[in-house]
């Protein structure tokens, strides 16, 4: 073998190891592409996509409350002309409510990671993160003090607390495989873990109740009292079936006094009531029994607000020289009865003018006090010459001292809860599952004024 063939031997072995061991020649590298190159990313792109989600979240809030605002843009809007004005208004209120609800969830749910984390460093758990908004895709911001992260995430869903030794929001198991640490959530007794699990939940309970107490104290309590109703109610089929009548005022419920009327409507659906004390309007007193499928009939029926106050009729002017004038009656008096009978809208006052053919007597109740004006006619139409109008009730007030406050507030959460509640059990009847996907809306009503001439 000569020397070129030893060095054409010596170059194909070669060959040969270079391609068993992956290493390519010069001219097969020049052929190969490179990859491009990575470019660092801006700094400024985790800020700009917090804000876009944060803003996103904003107005998702707000879109929630948008809807209400056509209830309370000014008369005539959309009849008449555009008021561009009122409905900017009417917009930035809305916007206003929905960044202020969205403060308001972030302190809550601040409060309610709190309610998990200081249990668990109570027990000697170790909280590796504690984090508002989810940290996805990356963290906004993030500190760590001690042996916990403390941070701010991205997408403001929510927040965690990451306790050593428990599967949560990260779905980390690797612990799953070894024994309990003494750090651990899981080496913990039965009874902690339950205090840290349900501490969260706790803690919202009891900003509940304190938030009710805090409303009471500071803005009292608006309710609306016999002395409030001086028509009644106006009862539903339902009730009048059970043995209400138009007219009513409720005195008590089960032997207590009930001092806000429009409860009613709610404690015969939800509180399981046996009876109910009511006023009628000819002053007699009367104890109604109160069958036990109430709620039930109140729903098949649609008639959830079965006691609705009835508007006042208030005389809203008088004119001079005319017979009620001379007669002493006044802007501001409302009209109780119409010859010993009870009115309830501005027909009914009409009406009454036939029962007599010279005069018509007035219970008129001004200031709190009722006395009666008899009104002659002067002329065969029988004008009184007042204007009067269909107003609603004006509710009471209370305010509450700061012990009278706690006890209140207290009373007040812990209905409002039970309420909630009890409404669960007609979920699974046949007129509660024909309510799924709908709402029920408790509210005053608010009838616009019906004027008429008499």
């Amino acid at each position: 073998m000569d020397l070129k063939d030893i060095q054409e031997t010596s170059a194909a072995s070669k060959s040969d190891t270079d391609s068993a061991f992956g290493i390519v020649g010069e001219s097969e590298q020049s052929a190969k592409p490179l990859p491009p190159p990575k470019l660092p990313k801006p700094k400024v792109l985790k800020p700009v996509i917090w804000l876009v989600l944060t803003l996103a979240s904003v107005f998702f809030v707000a879109a929630l409350n948008f809807m209400p605002m056509f209830y309370w843009l000014p008369p005539g809007l959309g009849e008449t002309q555009f008021d561009a004005i009122g409905l900017r208004a009417t917009i930035l209120k809305n916007v206003d409510q929905g960044v202020t609800y969205m403060l308001c969830s972030m302190g809550i749910l601040l409060l309610h990671e709190f309610g998990h984390y200081i249990p668990a460093k109570l027990f000697g758990c170790r909280v590796e993160k504690f984090y508002l908004f989810i940290d996805w895709p990356f963290t906004l911001f993030k500190k760590k003090i001690g042996e916990t992260e403390f941070g701010i995430g991205t997408l403001p869903l929510g927040g965690y607390v990451k306790i050593s030794g428990i599967v949560d929001e990260s779905f980390d198991t690797e612990h799953t495989s070894e024994e309990p640490k003494e750090w651990e959530f899981r080496s913990k007794p039965a009874w902690q873990r339950l205090i840290i699990l349900l501490g969260g939940v706790t803690v919202n309970f009891m900003l509940g109740f304190l938030l009710y107490m805090m409303i009471m104290f500071v803005w009292g309590k608006t309710v609306v009292t016999q002395d409030n109703l001086n028509s009644g109610f106006k009862v539903s089929e339902v009730m009048q079936e059970v043995g209400f009548n138009d007219g009513d005022k409720i005195i008590s419920v089960d032997g207590k006094e009930l001092v806000d009327q429009f409860e009613i409507n709610k404690m015969l659906f939800t509180r399981n009531l046996s009876e109910v004390q009511v006023l009628s309007e000819n002053g007699q007193r009367r104890i109604i029994n109160i069958p036990e499928d109430i709620g039930t009939r109140m729903m098949e029926s649609g008639q959830m607000l079965s006691f609705m106050p009835i508007p006042d009729l208030v005389i809203d002017s008088v004119l001079p020289n005319m017979p009620g004038s001379y007669a002493g009656l006044q802007k501001g008096d409302i009209i109780s009865r119409v010859n010993g009978s009870k009115i309830y809208i501005d027909d009914d006052f009409e009406n009454s003018k036939s029962v007599n053919a010279d005069y018509m007597e007035l219970e008129i109740l001004r200031n709190g006090s009722l006395f009666d004006v008899t009104i002659p006619f002067d002329s065969s139409e029988k004008l009184v010459g007042m204007n009067i109008m269909s107003q609603m009730i004006k509710p009471t007030k209370l305010d509450y001292g700061f012990f009278e406050s706690l006890v209140v507030g207290f009373d007040y959460g812990y209905w409002t809860l039970y309420d909630y509640v009890a409404q669960f059990k007609y979920v699974f009847t046949k007129a509660g599952a024909s309510q799924l996907g709908g709402c029920l809306l408790y509210t005053s009503p608010s009838p616009r004024d019906q004027r008429g001439s008499g």
